[in-house]
This record gives structure tokens, C-alpha cells and sequence, in this order.
């Protein structure tokens, strides 16, 4: 009952707690698979790492672990070991669990940021095929265009208005809109998307992720 609590309030660090005290892999497993992104989300890297720590040091059967280390990876410029951690972590998994779209997007990511942009573009389109959320779908999709946008592809702008044709765009979806298409009016020598931006700049007190909100606000600047 108490893991329950934990988890639908989002009390991750609690919900650490309850697993060590217990000496249970199955919560602690189920931690880095629902925590592990929600507290990144939030930049709260620390927590993740010393889940981490105490997962390896207590040798604890945990399948998301390299997926966590992967996004630790991430976040420490280790483009390339981040990138292998997450495509390794999909070898690992029963047919039963399916980390697929997380572990591509991990790699997309890596491979982006290590200026690998057609490999990113490879796993972000596979992200996209195997995700089982809507949510899985819309990060690979952002992360394609974000590579495809700095590769200068002819599909870059398609794959922009798709986005922003979306039924629901959150505060979140609006800056990430707004910051590519700053971006890619550079490229082309246009000013276009300013007043979007401009429009935005008040919600972005409302996103969470740090990552998107810098972004924004480095672009925007």
C-alpha cells in the first residue's frame, strides 16, 4: 500500500527508501522504470545517480539499470557510451517488457548531441515505429526534427508543421516549437518565427524540464 502511494504521487525518492528498507528488487526495479525519467524531467539527476550507486554496489538484479546509467551518460558528455549502454540495454530485456523506444531515444539523443545527426535520425524513426505511448512517439518525433533541422534536410520544415499541426500542445510542446523554429528560420535566413516566440516566452515558468526550458531561452536570447 505504501509503494502504491509512493509511486502515484510521484514520491520517488520515498518510494528508494521503502524499497531499501524492505530489501525488495521489485520495487526497486519498478523505481528506475517509472522514476528514473520523471526525476530527470525535473532535474534531479542526483537522486537517479545515488540509485544507481546503491544498485550497483548491492549488486541488486535491476533490468532498467542501464538505461539510468545511459541518461547519467548523457548528461555527462559521454555521448558514446550513453549511446551503447542503451542499445545493449534492449539485449537484455524478456518479451515481456519493452524498453525499445526509451533505449532508442537514449541513443538518438547521444548520437545528436555527438553531432551524428543521420544515426540520430535512424533511431529516432525507430523510436517512432516501436513506441507504445503517445508520449514515446512525440519525443522521437521532436528528436528527429531537432537532427533533421540541423542536417538541413528538405523534410525539416514537413516535419515542423506536423508538430505543430498537434491537437494538444502543452507549455512544454509550445517552447520546443518555438525554439526549432527559431533554429530553422536561421538557417534560412528568416526572422518569421519571433513573434511565436515572443507569444511563448510567458509559459515558460510552466515547464518543468530544465533541458527544454534552457533551450528555449538560449534560442529565444
Amino acid at each position: 500500500r505504501a509503494a502504491n502511494y509512493c509511486a502515484k504521487n510521484a514520491l520517488w525518492d520515498e518510494l528508494f527508501e521503502l524499497a531499501d528498507r524492505l530489501k525488495s528488487d521489485l520495487l526497486l526495479d519498478s523505481l528506475f522504470e517509472f522514476g528514473v525519467r520523471a526525476c530527470l524531467d525535473e532535474g534531479r539527476s542526483e537522486s537517479v545517480r545515488r540509485w544507481v550507486q546503491h544498485a550497483r554496489v548491492h549488486r541488486q538484479p535491476v533490468q532498467w539499470l542501464p538505461l539510468a546509467e545511459a541518461e547519467l551518460a548523457l548528461r555527462d558528455g559521454l555521448y558514446r557510451q550513453a549511446e551503447t549502454l542503451a542499445i545493449d540495454a534492449i539485449e537484455s530485456f524478456g518479451t515481456h517488457r519493452d524498453p525499445r523506444a526509451w533505449a532508442l531515444s537514449i541513443a538518438g539523443r547521444a548520437a545528436h548531441l555527438g553531432g551524428r545527426e543521420e544515426k540520430a535520425i535512424g533511431y529516432y524513426r525507430l523510436a517512432q515505429s516501436v513506441a507504445s505511448t503517445s508520449t514515446e512517439r512525440r519525443q522521437a518525433e521532436w528528436g528527429e526534427l531537432k537532427s533533421s533541422i540541423d542536417l538541413e534536410t528538405r523534410e525539416a520544415p514537413m516535419l515542423l508543421e506536423k508538430l505543430r499541426q498537434s491537437a494538444s500542445l502543452t507549455p512544454e510542446d509550445q517552447l520546443e516549437l518555438a525554439s526549432r523554429t527559431l533554429i530553422l528560420d536561421a538557417r534560412l535566413g528568416s526572422l518569421a518565427g519571433i513573434e511565436e516566440a515572443r507569444a511563448v516566452l510567458q509559459l515558460s515558468s510552466l515547464v518543468s524540464d530544465p533541458v527544454v526550458r534552457g533551450s528555449f531561452l538560449n534560442t529565444y536570447g
